[in-house]
C-alpha cells in the first residue's frame, strides 16, 4: 500500500503535467490567432494628389498595423487621420528584427521624407536578439532614418 506522501506527490506531478499541458494548448491558440492576424493584416498607405507632406512609416507589425480592427486605427492610419494631405509610405512587415530594417531604407533617396516613423524592437525582445549586434543594427537605422529624413 503507498503511503500518503508518495500519492501526494503523484497528485501534484499530474496536476502540474496537467497544466503544462494546458498551457501549451493555450499557447498554440494565441500563436494561431496571431498569425491569422498577420495573415489578413493590410498595412495603411495614403497617396494624396498633391501631397502637403511625405511621411515614412517603417518596421514590424507594429508599424503593419497588426491587430488593430482595420488599417485606419494602425498608428499610419491615425496619422493619416490627422494629416489628410500628407502622403503615407508604409513598409511594415510582420516579424520584422531590427536587422531587417538595415538594408529596407534602400529604396529610398536622401531627405525624401518630411517624418520617418520607426517601430521595431519587439521581435527583438522575445527572440532574445544579441544586445551587442542589436545596438549597433539600431545605429544603423537610426542613421539610415536620418539619411532619408529631414
Amino acid at each position: 500500500m503507498m503511503s500518503l506522501r508518495v500519492k501526494v506527490v503523484i497528485l501534484v506531478i499530474c496536476l502540474l503535467a496537467v497544466y503544462i499541458l494546458a498551457q501549451y494548448l493555450r499557447s498554440r491558440y494565441y500563436v494561431r490567432i496571431g498569425i491569422g492576424l498577420a495573415e489578413q493584416a493590410v498595412a495603411y498607405e495614403q497617396h494624396p494628389a498633391a501631397p502637403s507632406a511625405r511621411i515614412l512609416v517603417i518596421g514590424d507589425s507594429t508599424a503593419v498595423g497588426t491587430g488593430a480592427t482595420t488599417p485606419q486605427d494602425s498608428t499610419a492610419g491615425l496619422l493619416g487621420r490627422d494629416y489628410p494631405a500628407a502622403e503615407i509610405i508604409n513598409r511594415g512587415v510582420n516579424g520584422s528584427r531590427v536587422a531587417d530594417l538595415t538594408t529596407r531604407f534602400a529604396e529610398f533617396t536622401n531627405d525624401e521624407f518630411d517624418v520617418v516613423l520607426v517601430q521595431i524592437g519587439g521581435n527583438d525582445i522575445v527572440r532574445f536578439t544579441d544586445y551587442a549586434a542589436l545596438e549597433q543594427n539600431l545605429h544603423t537605422v537610426l542613421a539610415e532614418a536620418q539619411r532619408v529624413g529631414k
